[in-house]
């Protein structure tokens, strides 16, 4: 498996960029050092009732087909390549054909119960959600969303939005998230998928305004990152920092909100983070779910991956 190294810039220490894949370096995680997540802004009047975007070609994860790379060790979870299908509009080629990740969320569980000693660590980024995969659909459908543009993915996980982004043309993207071993495996899928020259990742903190501070996009995507109110407030504040004038936020969710009012509290947050007036936009849209295709009996990760697909998701649009 790829690896990554971990930049020792002064200005730009949580800062990573992936290695060669001829280079084969271990990260090693401190404990000493604390890591949370980043997102960015948006702004609005709010809207329900835009039509929905069907995608074009699709994103397909053909997990029935996946190969073991490791089975984990004491600095690294267990990981698997798993075959991708990513076709834009125009047929050019297999944009993404490889998926670095953990095998599922209980083997990643047990690595870190076992492995790392760390009982309460979150292991649902080795997941890739159906708001990732209506997302990457998403931009699939219209590549000039991020063509030329510098993109950052917020609570990237995997990176599947942003390394479609990159695949599209997108000028730069940056992978934040809070957790160093979803980078690892995200910068592992740009190495393997020549995406390297402009991808990197970052470990970002959405509260901090000197974490932020080094970050600018035209673009922020995410998804599946509205889970209760004070992330949502957290997200809002790095909007907020990272995303340039005239920008434009992404933001995938399931159709059915993870709490109650996630995205009222989304615009009034943005709103002010952003220092919204009336000429702002916030549209809710919603996606299609992916095509239905069958692993044919697969494996019992394929089946669950499957059924996962099928829940129906929104895209919130916020355009400054």
């Amino acid at each position: 498996p790829i690896q990554l190294i971990q930049s020792s810039t002064a200005q730009s220490p949580n800062i990573m960029k992936p290695c060669s894949p001829s280079t084969f370096v271990a990260l090693i995680v401190s404990t000493n050092t604390a890591f949370s997540v980043s997102y960015l802004p948006a702004c609005f009047a709010f809207s329900s009732s835009a039509r929905a975007v069907t995608p074009a070609p699709s994103f397909i994860l053909q997990l029935e087909n996946a190969d073991t790379l490791s089975s984990g060790s004491l600095t690294l979870p267990p990981m698997t390549s798993v075959p991708c299908i990513c076709r834009s509009p125009n047929g050019d080629g297999n944009l993404i054909s490889e998926l670095i990740k953990p095998p599922n969320v209980e083997d990643l569980y047990e690595w870190y119960y076992y492995n790392r000693k760390t009982p309460d660590a979150d292991p649902s980024w080795g997941v890739l959600w159906p708001t990732a995969v209506s997302l990457t659909n998403h931009l699939l459908s219209d590549p000039s969303i991020v063509k030329n543009k510098r993109v950052v993915e917020l609570g990237a996980g995997l990176g599947l939005c942003g390394l479609t982004s990159a695949a599209l043309g997108a000028k730069s993207v940056t992978l934040s998230d809070r957790e160093a071993y979803a980078l690892h495996c995200a910068l592992a899928t740009a190495a393997c998928n020549g995406l390297t020259d402009k991808v990197q990742g970052a470990l970002l903190d959405w509260t901090n305004e000197e974490s932020l501070r080094d970050h600018r996009a035209d673009v922020v995507v995410a998804s599946d990152v509205l889970y209760d109110g004070e992330t949502v407030e957290a997200f809002a504040y790095a909007c907020a920092s990272i995303l340039s004038d005239g920008g434009q936020v992404l933001v995938t969710d399931p159709s059915i909100e993870r709490f109650k009012g996630a995205r009222e509290k989304l615009k009034s947050a943005l709103s002010d983070a952003c220092q919204a007036n009336d000429s702002f936009l916030m549209e809710v849209i919603d996606l299609p779910p992916p095509p239905h295709v069958s692993g044919g009996g697969g494996t019992l990760d394929s089946r669950d991956h499957e059924k996962k697909m099928q829940e129906p998701t929104v895209l919130i649009r916020c355009s400054l």
